[in-house]
Formats: structure tokens, C-alpha cells, sequence
């Protein structure tokens, strides 16, 4: 059964009912001209269907105002640290228009960007310990997958719809085949994952009415489509068959093109006509999209890589650059060619780039991203970021923030009346 919880009740203290707690901002001293309101939206984990963590719209958050932030609310995220021992993170959030919504251990929350007060939350009832949902603000639903914390292809894995603003359930299918990745693009959701070779499988669902379109067994893929364009992997059971990728539709299921190899779409660029995939030795390519080439590759990034698993590198593209973070550092690569530009010595391993306003975020400094060189540094920019809106959405631990930058005290205010 699914339950809808209310934001509290009457009796509950404010932070017991997940009312933000403001910050303590100076007033001006003169009336200052609000400035017109910037469409707020980052509907998707990695900002669009391709995944690319780069917001072309962002003109308020820049090299000239990073400095200035304030931080205009926060709140205390559910958190259950018994639930699914190593995966307790729970960010970053994704936004659309007054809607943040958030996935914790307990289910769905969300929030008003502008105040922080809750508007709704869900909660995944007896559904068992969970992995955090992966999210999407898109057609007027939040659609939500989620798998079982110990597989992502058992029964216990489900996608559900939601309305954005009420909260209720559109519709949903539990027991889906695997919702280890999810993406939603072209009016479908589709979702992959696997336990087992026997098991390995994706499909794509309407988000009119949650019905399947199209499986593919035997096939995973990750949470990247390139213009509609999915590149999916066959799993051969037989070691002697070479493995194989596709270039897939996502409407329809039909195969576009094939290339041999181990390669797992990281990430689309912004026009959605290259799609950069790793393979099992770290290494780098672009894809044509058109048909299913290679542009160039990148050899591995510097360090130890560890244990490879699918979709684990950090990539992000602005269309001129690709950004990849791998073990301690992140590199800029030419878009075009594949060329390094710039490299920078990060302070922890792998974290996910974010790319907005000419600043790459990362590893808790704003990045210029032409150069690489350090346009800011602070506590707002710790832990997972997404920047749109002129407002920057933190997740720090178990705590969301957000900040905006303040008034410049060196320009002076004007009155917004004659």
C-alpha cells in the first residue's frame, strides 16, 4: 500500500515537521530592485536526458557572484543509517519550477525552491531496505525507480508516477525486471539492471499510463539517451560470441546501428550527436550517434581505478569540453578531439563534476572552465551540487541547502519607483 505523509502536524516542533530554518541575512541599508526571477529547473540527476550535468542557462551563478553566496534555507533530510549498509547518500535533488524533490531511505520528499517548506512526501511502506531513488521532474510527473537495496532485478524493484504538486500516484509497475538505471526521454521511461547473467534485461514504459512499449532481454543499459538514442549492451552467456553494443531507440526498441567492444554510455553531448562511453580497461569514446563510429578515445585518467562497475565514471560536457574525474583528478578534454586541455588535483576520489555559468563545480571549489583555475571555494560548494535559477542546491550529509547570492555592497541599490 502507498502512503502520502503530511508535512507534520500542529502539535510537532518546526524542525520535527521539516520546516526550514532560515538564515540570518543582513538587510540592506537602501531598497534594493528585486531582480526578475530565473526559470528554476535541473528536472534530471545529470540535468537532461543525455546526462551531461551542465546547465546552458545558468547566467546568475558566475565567476563575478559565486562569491557572494548566502544561504536562504535549510532542512534535515530522512536518514536512516541502518537501511542499506555503504549507500546512505541521499543527493543530490532534482528541481523544477517551485518543485525540489529529493529521494532519501524512507521514500520521496519535497520542497519549495523558494521557502524550503515541505509540500508532500512518500514513503516506500513495507517495500523493504532501499537504494535512493533515482528521479525525473518531466510531463507533468515525478517519475521515481527504485530497486531493493540487496538486487536490482528482483520483485521488490518498482517505477512510479507521481503528480508533482499533490503527490498522488499516477501509476506504477512494481515488480519491474530491473530499475538499476533509469532515463526518461522521447515520452518514455526506461529502465535497466541485472543480478545475474540470466536475469539482464531493460524496458521502456509511456509515461502516459506506465504500460510497457518494448523489452529487450538479455541487454542493460545506463541512465544516458543521446537525442532519443540509447546505447545498449547485449551480455553473451557464451564467452566464445564477442560482446557487442547498440545504438537503440528508445520509442521503439529497434537497433540503429552496432560496434563491437564492452563500452556503457557515461554521458551525451548537449546537441545529443556523440555519446562518450567507458569500457572494463577506463578508457574513453565518443560515439557518432548517426552511426555508431568512433571520434576518437581517451586513454585511461591517471591513478588507480579500483574495481571497474558499469556507468561509474564521473563525466560531465559543456559541448566544448568533457570533463572527466577519475581517482583524484579531473581532466579537461577537447570535446572535438579528445585533446587534454587542463587538469586539476582534486581532495577526494571521483566526484561527480557539475557545469553551470562558465564555473565547473567540484570537489567542493568553482572551477573556471576554460582554464581549470579556482574562481571559489567554500562550505556551500561541500558535498553534491546543482546549480539553476541563480540558486545553488546542496546536499551535505543528511542536510539540503540553499544558497543565493547576496546584494553587491559596492553597487549601489536603486529604488524600484521613480
Amino acid at each position: 500500500m502507498l502512503f502520502l505523509l503530511l508535512g507534520g502536524c500542529a502539535a510537532a516542533s518546526p524542525a520535527a515537521r521539516g520546516v526550514p530554518v532560515p538564515s540570518a541575512v543582513p538587510l540592506p541599508s537602501v531598497l534594493s530592485v528585486r531582480a526578475v526571477p530565473v526559470p528554476m529547473g535541473w528536472d534530471r540527476p545529470g540535468f537532461d536526458p543525455g546526462n551531461t550535468f551542465f546547465n546552458p542557462g545558468e547566467t546568475v551563478l558566475t565567476a563575478g557572484s559565486i562569491g557572494r553566496l548566502v544561504k536562504k534555507w535549510s532542512v534535515r533530510l530522512r536518514v536512516d543509517k541502518q537501511s542499506c549498509p555503504g549507500q546512505i547518500d541521499v543527493g543530490p535533488p532534482v528541481v523544477s519550477g517551485d518543485h525540489v524533490v529529493i529521494g532519501d531511505h524512507k521514500g520521496i520528499s519535497v520542497y519549495a525552491a523558494r521557502t524550503g517548506l515541505r509540500q508532500w512526501a512518500f514513503q516506500w511502506d513495507d517495500f523493504g531496505e532501499g537504494l535512493r531513488p533515482t528521479l525525473t521532474i518531466t510531463n507533468r510527473l515525478v517519475i521515481a525507480g527504485y530497486a531493493e537495496c540487496y538486487s536490482v532485478s528482483n520483485s521488490k524493484s518498482r517505477l512510479i508516477a507521481f503528480d508533482p504538486t499533490t503527490g498522488k500516484p499516477r501509476w506504477a509497475q512494481d515488480g519491474t525486471p530491473s530499475v538499476a538505471y533509469v532515463v526518461v526521454d522521447k515520452g518514455v521511461a526506461m529502465a535497466s539492471g541485472w543480478e545475474d547473467p540470466s536475469s539482464v534485461g531493460l524496458a521502456a514504459y509511456s509515461l502516459a499510463n506506465g504500460e510497457q512499449i518494448w523489452s529487450k532481454p538479455g541487454h542493460i543499459a545506463t541512465g544516458v539517451s543521446a537525442g532519443g538514442t540509447v546505447l545498449a549492451h547485449e551480455i553473451n552467456v557464451n564467452e566464445e560470441v564477442p560482446e557487442t553494443v547498440a545504438g537503440v531507440d528508445i520509442t521503439t526498441g529497434a537497433t540503429r546501428w552496432t560496434a563491437k567492444g564492452t563500452w556503457y554510455a557515461e554521458a551525451a553531448s548537449p546537441a545529443g550527436d556523440r555519446l562518450y562511453a567507458s569500457d572494463e580497461k577506463g578508457e574513453l569514446a565518443a560515439f557518432r550517434v548517426a552511426d555508431g563510429t568512433i571520434a576518437w578515445t581517451a586513454p585511461p585518467g591517471p591513478g588507480d581505478h579500483g574495481e571497474w562497475t558499469m556507468g561509474s565514471m564521473s563525466i560531465a560536457t559543456d559541448g566544448v569540453r568533457v570533463y572527466r574525474s577519475s581517482d583524484r583528478t579531473l581532466e579537461a578534454l577537447d570535446a572535438p578531439t579528445g585533446r587534454l586541455l587542463w587538469t586539476y588535483r582534486m581532495k577526494t576520489s571521483s566526484p561527480q563534476p557539475v557545469v553551470a555559468g562558465g564555473l565547473v563545480y567540484v570537489d567542493g571549489v568553482a572551477l573556471h572552465a576554460d582554464r581549470g583555475k579556482v574562481a571559489y571555494f567554500g562550505p556551500a560548494l561541500t558535498g553534491a551540487v546543482v546549480v539553476t535559477g541563480g540558486r545553488l542546491f546542496q546536499v551535505n550529509g543528511d542536510t539540503l541547502s540553499v544558497y543565493a547570492p547576496a546584494q553587491r555592497p559596492d553597487r549601489p541599490a536603486l529604488s524600484p519607483h521613480p
